[in-house]
């Protein structure tokens, strides 16, 4: 199944379902320092071992956070709570509550976060960022060593269960692989990248499309994937 290339347009969110943004212009954007950049990636080195993998594999890392997003007051960080994925839309994972530890509160407040999730927020659709949001976000690492091989989608070509999700490289290292593939309803290939410097970035039109990513192999010794994601929701009034 061979896959298509396109460039992505601005518009492409709608047309295409997805967008992407190298690492380049989101950071002339944000106008991170490479000191910022840093104290942001060093958050992916205290991530636990995800506990909720059906396939037993002990390959990923994660933490998970949850903000509030209210327009014109912004966003407010609310901690935890238990996230859900039907089985339809992870077959291997969904079904359950899952119950992850919390982002740690240095990284909650981080400026380069905060302002990923500000600039996250001003991609979408107006009539989306005008509505109440909850937004999720997951810190995960996966791991490949030369016993070892890393898979960031074990539940294979899928869909989240979310309005919007953006994807954002943090960093890779010493690893091939983890190419992100787009598709089509139809679960036809319709766009593909491989993620490789900080802060590249896929936003996905999640109900309109599925993805995947291909499995992560080291390269010598140990290797890591990291990735930040956000999902976006409406906000339900309590």
């Amino acid at each position: 199944m061979e896959t298509v290339q396109l460039e992505i347009q601005s518009d492409q969110l709608t047309s295409l379902g997805c967008e992407f943004h190298p690492s380049k212009d989101v950071m002339n954007n944000l106008g991170v320092t490479s000191q910022g950049l840093q104290l942001f990636q060093s958050f992916w080195n205290n991530l636990p071992t995800d506990q909720h993998m059906a396939d037993g594999g002990v390959y990923r890392q994660r933490r998970f956070g949850v903000y509030h997003y209210i327009p014109g007051k912004g966003l407010a960080f609310k901690g935890n709570e238990h996230f859900f994925q039907s089985k339809n839309v992870n077959k291997l994972n969904g079904g359950v509550a899952r119950s992850f530890e919390t982002v740690e509160h240095g990284f909650a407040h981080d400026p380069v976060l905060i302002s990923l999730l500000y600039w996250d927020l001003y991609q979408l659709p107006e009539f989306v960022r005008s509505k109440k949001l909850k937004v999720y976000i997951h810190q995960i690492r996966i791991l490949a060593n030369p016993l070892m091989t890393g898979n960031p989608t074990p539940e294979g070509i899928h869909q989240d269960g979310h309005l919007y999700v953006a994807q954002h490289l943090v960093k890779r290292n010493n690893v091939s692989g983890g190419t992100s593939q787009i598709y089509n309803l139809d679960k036809f290939p319709v766009f593909t990248t491989t993620l490789k410097n900080p802060l590249d970035t896929l936003i996905v039109n999640d109900p309109y499309v599925f993805h995947s990513v291909t499995p992560i192999t080291s390269l010598s010794d140990n290797g890591t994937r990291d990735m930040l994601l956000v999902d976006f929701n409406f906000l339900e009034e309590v």
